[in-house]
């Protein structure tokens, strides 16, 4: 199985701030969209403290770099996160890895130690990740964080005449 190339950040996980929380439970959603479901999200984290939500739970939103967002394929990209994050995927494939030439010691390097690279090295890395579509720096937080209660969820809107019943149903086989 390959590296789950869908998934990206968006993200709480980027922090910059010395005074950031480390989240004890993670709340990770996939939704049908990328755009309106994602707003409504990053709104709730905005105002989480006037929603009197803890600051020790976060709620992520799992990005996808492909454009369907029907029922079957929403559930299917919570569920390449969750076996990425229970089969400790990343270490695995991180050997066969190959990104233009660039040695899995060079990719290792970028992980645990940037600062030892050139930032004319990193750039160029960077730009070969983001032709990719390769979210490598959350691919490996993903793999090493794993808090005791995160929660995995779905949010699918169902407009009049979107999705049947059908498709909703997951047991289902969807046509």
């Amino acid at each position: 199985m390959s590296l789950p190339y869908r998934l990206g950040s968006r993200s709480l996980f980027v922090r910059t701030h010395e005074d950031s929380i480390e989240p004890k439970r993670v709340v990770f959603l996939s939704t049908e969209g990328t755009k309106t479901e994602v707003h409504y999200f990053n709104f709730v984290e905005k105002y989480r403290e006037q929603l009197k939500i803890d600051p020790t739970v976060h709620i992520e939103i799992l990005k996808r770099y492909d454009t369907n967002s029907d029922p079957e394929n929403v559930l299917e990209l919570l569920e390449e996160y969750v076996q990425f994050r229970e089969n400790k995927m990343f270490e695995k494939e991180i050997d066969s890895l190959s990104l233009k030439n660039y040695s899995t010691e060079f990719i290792r390097t970028y992980l645990e130690s940037p600062s030892s690279l050139s930032p004319k090295e990193c750039n160029k890395f960077q730009a070969v990740l983001q032709e990719e579509q390769i979210d490598l720096l959350y691919l490996d937080f993903l793999s090493k964080y794993h808090g005791e209660d995160d929660a995995f969820g779905i949010v699918i809107d169902r407009d009049c005449g979107s999705h049947s019943i059908e498709q909703m149903n997951p047991d289902m086989p969807y046509t």
